[in-house]
């Protein structure tokens, strides 16, 4: 084995997946019984994850306004949820600023140089 590992489209794209699977699962977890309003999970998460990987790939490909407006997106999204968490009378917003850190992971995941320690390459 010569040391050299090469991150495929599909590696990140799972990369990706997976990332956004785990945010989303935690952020699940995490949820209150009985509460009346409650957003994002192990659907959501993945997906925003993905919407990320997919506005990345679009701007390396020359489309580069859907980054950020896909970022815009993702904001004007967890703005709703927020108001609505609000209205139903709980405080915080930790899920929506997941779900915009989410995006970004989602983006990096291609635009990134992801590294390896050295013991596992």
């Amino acid at each position: 084995m010569n040391g050299s590992f090469e991150w495929t489209l599909g590696l990140r794209f799972i990369v990706a997946l997976a990332l956004g699977f785990l945010i989303g699962l935690e952020r699940e977890t995490g949820r209150k019984e009985g509460a009346k309003f409650f957003f994002g999970g192990v659907r959501t998460f993945p997906i925003v994850s993905l919407f990320g990987f997919a506005c990345a790939w679009m701007y390396g490909n020359g489309a580069t306004l859907l980054l950020p407006v896909g970022l815009v997106a993702v904001t004007a999204l967890a703005g709703v949820a927020y108001f609505e968490k609000i209205k139903a009378g709980r405080l915080g917003a930790t899920s929506e600023v997941s779900v915009l850190l989410t995006y970004v992971i989602g983006a990096l995941a291609l635009m990134a140089d992801v590294r390896l320690p050295s013991r596992w390459r």
